[in-house]
C-alpha cells in the first residue's frame, strides 16, 4: 500500500479503518492492524500452471491469509485491476435468495473532527468474507469487504488455502464486488438494500452494475463531491440483486445518502452531526417503521454525534 493515509485522513478517520467495515460477520469490527497481528497461515501452494497470471496476481493469490474461522480472509492486490470485459461471467449465481430479510444499518458519527466514524453491519445469510486491499497504479489505494460466495464454490472456499493459483483465480474479480470500503483519501462508501424504484437512464451514459459504481468511487473519488460526479456519469443497473441506496462519508465531517426514486437521483445530506440509513428510502420515508433506524438516531442524538 502507498504511504497512504495523509495526516488529515489519519487524524480524522483514525482507526475505524474499516469502519466497523461491513461485516458479513454480523457487526463485528476489524482493523487493519488486526489483520497482521491475528493472521493465519499464508498460502504457499504453487500453481499447476501460472500462464496468464501477472507477477502481482501470483503474489496476491499466493499470500491470501485466513484471519478467523468465519471464515474471513485477507488479500492484497498491488497492481492493475483486471478489466471488466468479462465481468459477471462467474461460476456462482449472483441472484439473492428468495424471501430474504435485509438487515443493514449504516451510520456516520461526525461530531468529533479528530475521530470521524463510519460504521455498518450486514445482517444477512452466512457468507465467507474477504478483506481486500487494492493499490492500483491509476487509482487510490483502498480496502473493501467482499462476499466471496459470488466468486468461488463453497467447496473451494472450505479449502481455499490449499488451492493452486488457477483454482483461486476467481478472486481476481474481487475488486469489482465491494459491499463497502474506504480509500486512502478518507472516502468511505457502503450500501443497503431498499424497495425497488425506477432508476434514471440516459442513453448517452455508460451503464454499469450496482457494485462496480462503488469500485469507481473507491478508485477515483477524493471527496464526496467527486463521488457524486462519478455517480452522475453512469447509469446503474441493479441486475438480479436488490435495489440499493448508497451511504458515503469523507474526512470533512460530512455524509450523504444517494437514492434513486422515480427516475431521479436524490442526495440526502446529514442534518445533524451524524447520519444514518437502513433498508428504507429516506427521501420518501421518515424511517419510523424501522426500529434499527430509530435506535441509531436516538443514541447518536444523545451523544451529539460523538
Amino acid at each position: 500500500m502507498k504511504n497512504q493515509f495523509n495526516k488529515t485522513t489519519r487524524r480524522t478517520l483514525k482507526f475505524i479503518i474499516m469502519m466497523c467495515i461491513l461485516v458479513l460477520l454480523s457487526g463485528c469490527i476489524i482493523s487493519a492492524s488486526e489483520t497482521v497481528v491475528h493472521s493465519g497461515p499464508v498460502t504457499s501452494t504453487p500453481p499447476n500452471e501460472s500462464f496468464g497470471f501477472t507477477a502481482y496476481e501470483i503474489e496476491a493469490l499466493s499470500h491470501i491469509r485466513q484471519v478467523d474461522e468465519h471464515p474471513l480472509f485477507v488479500m492484497v492486490l498491488n497492481g492493475p485491476l483486471q478489466t471488466t470485459d468479462n465481468f459477471g461471467t462467474l461460476p456462482v449465481s449472483t441472484e439473492h435468495p428468495p424471501n430474504i430479510s435485509w438487515g443493514c444499518s449504516l451510520f456516520a458519527a461526525l461530531g468529533d473532527p479528530e475521530t470521524v466514524l463510519f460504521g455498518r453491519n450486514f445482517d444477512w445469510q452466512f457468507s465467507p468474507a474477504l478483506l481486500l486491499f487494492t493499490n492500483p497504479p491509476d487509482g487510490y489505494a483502498s480496502v473493501s469487504m467482499v462476499d466471496i460466495a459470488y466468486l468461488l464454490e463453497s467447496e473451494e472456499i472450505d479449502h481455499l488455502l490449499e488451492l493452486d493459483l488457477n483454482e483461486k483465480a476467481g478472486l481476481l474479480e474481487a475488486p469489482y464486488w465491494p459491499f463497502d470500503g474506504m480509500n486512502e483519501k478518507g472516502v468511505a462508501i457502503g450500501m443497503a438494500a431498499v424497495p425497488p424504484t425506477d432508476l434514471p437512464y440516459d442513453e448517452d451514459k455508460e451503464t454499469i452494475n450496482s457494485l462496480l459504481i462503488m469500485r469507481k468511487v473507491l478508485d477515483h473519488a477524493a471527496s464526496i463531491e467527486e463521488a457524486l460526479e462519478i455517480f452522475e456519469r453512469f447509469n446503474i443497473d441493479m441486475g438480479a440483486g436488490p435495489h440499493l441506496h448508497y451511504f458515503i462519508t469523507d474526512s470533512s465531517q460530512r455524509a450523504v445518502v444517494i437514492e434513486f426514486i422515480d427516475g431521479k437521483m436524490h442526495t440526502l445530506w446529514q442534518e445533524h452531526p451524524w447520519h444514518t440509513a437502513t433498508n428504507y428510502l429516506l427521501a420518501i420515508s421518515t424511517g419510523r417503521q424501522c426500529g434499527r433506524y430509530e435506535v441509531m438516531n436516538e443514541f447518536l442524538m444523545t451523544q451529539n454525534g460523538l
